[in-house]
């Protein structure tokens, strides 16, 4: 399986075919056509493709901190400037459920909110998804009604390294390849300025 970003015109469609197949079709969510192509522009899209088939999508907007952001999800005002990942519209074809696909998708999202310099990932979510994001380091904070029904804001600090290795997020090996990467990074630099 790959994970790809969407960079054409004809993958965002694919991705626009498999969320109306999932959000419309199957779970009959018609709210989450508001703003999409607004957002969609200037989000991360990532796909999972498997055999030439898009079987999983997620999108990622990063943003810094903002009055918006702080009342949609109820979060406090900063006391730094802080880059914030929005994470939503996981969709999965249906035959792939019981599969890596999320895993792959959110730890590969998980990687970029690291590179971006992200202090705080949010996601809103349905009951039924929370273990799954709770197994990888995501927090429940609140609940939210909508018209369309109850949701949960979850978090997760994508830098509380022990908190990752406390509930053995796979997030954790995820943050430690990263932190090497790093620290081989400015060891290498560091002696080609010295040499």
């Amino acid at each position: 399986m790959q994970i790809n970003a969407v960079t054409t015109p004809e993958e965002l469609d694919a991705i626009k075919s498999l969320r109306y197949l999932v959000n419309q079709q199957e779970l009959h969510k018609n709210f989450l056509l508001k703003n999409e192509d607004l957002t969609d522009a200037q989000s991360v899209i990532l796909y999972a493709k498997r055999h030439e088939t898009i079987v999983g999508s997620l999108r990622c907007t990063f943003k810094f901190d903002n009055p918006e952001i702080r009342e949609y999800w109820g979060t406090k005002k900063p006391s730094f400037k802080s880059r914030v990942a929005l994470v939503d519209r996981l969709v999965i074809h249906p035959t792939y459920r019981k599969t890596r696909v999320a895993y792959d998708l959110t730890t590969r999202i998980y990687k970029q909110a690291l590179l971006e310099g992200c202090h705080i990932a949010l996601i809103e979510t349905e009951e039924h998804l929370i273990r799954m994001y709770e197994k990888i380091g995501f927090q429940v904070y609140r609940e939210i009604r909508h018209d369309y029904g109850l949701r949960f804001q979850m978090f997760i600090n994508p830098w509380d390294a022990a908190y990752l290795n406390s509930i053995k997020s796979p997030f954790f090996q995820e943050y430690t390849d990263y932190i090497k990467m790093v620290n081989g990074f400015a060891i290498n630099n560091s002696v080609n300025v010295l040499a």
